[in-house]
This record gives structure tokens, C-alpha cells and sequence, in this order.
């Protein structure tokens, strides 16, 4: 998993889209300190008009809130569901190798809850399928003590980016603003042995490159494995060809 926070106030075009959320709502009046129940259900048409997964967590008490209509479709719950089950749906949906990482991140917002994380993860679609997932998660409003109350995460599958490539037509220009996010989480030096990759070169030749050791590229190409869930340096260099590195 990759986990990645940044400012709310250096936001970048990438984020537009959880951004246009928080406008929508200052737009219609909702008051985010003071929110009652006709905010909330306010909000809740909002989301539910979104062609993206939008989730809402209550982290006073540990549990989902609310998870739009696109969501409901997506996970095949509905709304009642989350309410019955609480904490118990993070253990049913998410991957147990990240349901630790994941909430021990978001839970920095108890702390830090001016920030915006983005996240790589493993969830359990309606299909049973386990799919890579990129989700953006910014605290919805705060207890009097300044720490997060409610959370809001805007949630992209990008599993099948790891699985199509450019001959099915495929490319840059075609993928949405919401995919193309992942290619954030890399660094620049990542990018930069990402593209040699997707030229054959060995790891000595990228290091001769770079002006870097081998074991370094070794290092990156690690890292970059683990924040794009593919399985070898075979899945980075597909992942490069997809987006025409």
C-alpha cells in the first residue's frame, strides 16, 4: 500500500475532483462546523450524484457513515448494511494485508486534520474480485477539540489499468482524470527507471544511466511494485506501455 498527505492548501489539478466537493457544498449553504440533519441530507444528494465512490466515516465512533449510490452498486451493500454491521464492513471489504496501514494513516487526521491523503489499496468488490482501489480521503468537519469528526473519501478502481494495455487502444489521452492519479504516487527518480524499464533495459544499464547503483534501481523497482500492485518488473513494464512512458 502507498500513502502519500498533502496540505489541503497546496492541492494540485489532481485533486480537483474532491475539491469541486467541498465547493458544491459551500455553494448550497451547508455549514461543515455546525453540520444538522438537514446539511447531511443535503450532502447526501450531492454525493449520491457522483459517478464515483464517496464514503463518509464517523471516526468518533470508528465506523462507516454513509456510502453513496455509485458506492452501494460498487461494494453491493447498501446503507442499512453499514449501519448494522459499523466497524465490522472495513473487515469484510478490505484487504487484510492493508486494513492496519489504511486505518492507522486516516487516523493521523485525529491529529493532522487539515490534510489529504491518497491512498493505493485492496478492496472486495460486489463480485467478490479483489481491486486495486485510489481513494483521497480530507476530514468533513472537526470536534471542538480541532480533531477529526467525519471523513470523506472519493474512491477510484484502477485494477484494470494493470491489465489492459496500449493494443486495445488504450492510451494516455483515453484514461480518465481520475486513473491517470495513480501515476502520482511515484516519485520522479521512479518515473525516470520507470521509463528505461519500458525500454528492456536491465537494472545495470538503468544504474549506468542514472549515474545510480544497480541496487538502487533494484530498490526503486521494489517500491514501485508495491505502490502499483503488480506482481514484477514484467507489471511495471506493461504498466510504462499503458501510459507511454
Amino acid at each position: 500500500m502507498y500513502v502519500r498527505k498533502i496540505h489541503s492548501t497546496q492541492l494540485k489539478d489532481n485533486y480537483i475532483l474532491l475539491n469541486e466537493i467541498f465547493v458544491e457544498f459551500e455553494q448550497i449553504g451547508v455549514d461543515l462546523k455546525r453540520m444538522n440533519k438537514s446539511d447531511l441530507n443535503k450532502i447526501k444528494s450531492i454525493l449520491n450524484r457522483k459517478n464515483y465512490i464517496v464514503w463518509i466515516n464517523d471516526y468518533t465512533q470508528l465506523s462507516p457513515y454513509f456510502i453513496n449510490d455509485f458506492g452501494t452498486q460498487y461494494y453491493g451493500i447498501d446503507n442499512a448494511e453499514i449501519k448494522k454491521k459499523g466497524y465490522k464492513l472495513y473487515e469484510q471489504f478490505m484487504h487484510p494485508d492493508h486494513f492496519n496501514d489504511v486505518h492507522k494513516t486516516i487516523s493521523q487526521l485525529t491529529r493532522l486534520p487539515r490534510e489529504v491523503f491518497d491512498m493505493t489499496y485492496r478492496v472486495k468488490n460486489r463480485q467478490g474480485e479483489w481491486r486495486w482501489i485510489y481513494s483521497l480521503t480530507q476530514a468533513l468537519n472537526f470536534k471542538e477539540n480541532g480533531s477529526a469528526s467525519l471523513v470523506l473519501s472519493i474512491v477510484f478502481d484502477v485494477g484494470y489499468l494493470l491489465s489492459t494495455n496500449n493494443a486495445s487502444g488504450h492510451d494516455v489521452s483515453s484514461l480518465s482524470p481520475e486513473n491517470q492519479l495513480l501515476l502520482d504516487c511515484l516519485s520522479d527518480r521512479e518515473l525516470d527507471v520507470l521509463k528505461l524499464i519500458a525500454q528492456e533495459k536491465s537494472s545495470k544499464e538503468i544504474g549506468a544511466e542514472l549515474n545510480i547503483e544497480a541496487s538502487t534501481v533494484n530498490a526503486h523497482k521494489n517500491r514501485m511494485i508495491k505502490k502499483l500492485g503488480v506482481k514484477n518488473s514484467f507489471g511495471l513494464m506493461k504498466y510504462a506501455t499503458l501510459f507511454n512512458l
